[in-house]
């Protein structure tokens, strides 16, 4: 598929997304399986191709501040899998430092549909006393990917 190619068929998604005949859900599925056929794309690229499909009609400022939230939000293979496998999830977070009542750990929070709030998804870690020694060992778990 020629990157002329991907472009029409990404705005052709937003469009069908906009008008409604496909959830968000639907959506990053879609855009997952589409980024796997064009796999030559490099994540800068596929971020830039994804935000000109959206925002195609947005003025300047809204397109810089998606800009910058997707090069946050980056998707990793692990949020990828759990979208493609779990379609009750509606969003997934990166790992990140969270509490519970038995105290602090290292996982993943998600948006599910049959949820108002987010809810637990994984704990990657054992618990922390503290919440320093849990950003420590965060800390230590991005410097080593």
């Amino acid at each position: 598929m020629k990157k002329e190619e991907l472009i029409q068929h990404l705005e052709a998604i937003y469009i069908d997304y906009y008008d409604g005949l496909m959830n968000s859900t639907q959506l990053k599925i879609t855009l997952l399986r589409l980024q796997r056929i064009f796999n030559s794309t490099n994540a800068s690229e596929w971020s830039e191709m994804i935000l000109d499909a959206q925002w195609k009609h947005a003025i300047e400022e809204d397109y810089e501040k998606k800009r910058r939230q997707i090069a946050e939000d980056t998707l990793d293979d692990e949020i990828a899998e759990i979208l493609e496998n779990h379609e009750e999830v509606i969003w997934v977070s990166r790992l990140k430092v969270c509490k519970s009542n038995v105290g602090y750990y290292i996982g993943r929070m998600a948006r599910v549909t049959y949820s108002e709030s987010e809810v637990p998804w994984n704990r990657k870690s054992g618990y922390f006393e503290n919440e320093i020694e849990a950003f420590s060992a965060l800390k230590k778990i991005k410097e080593v990917n």
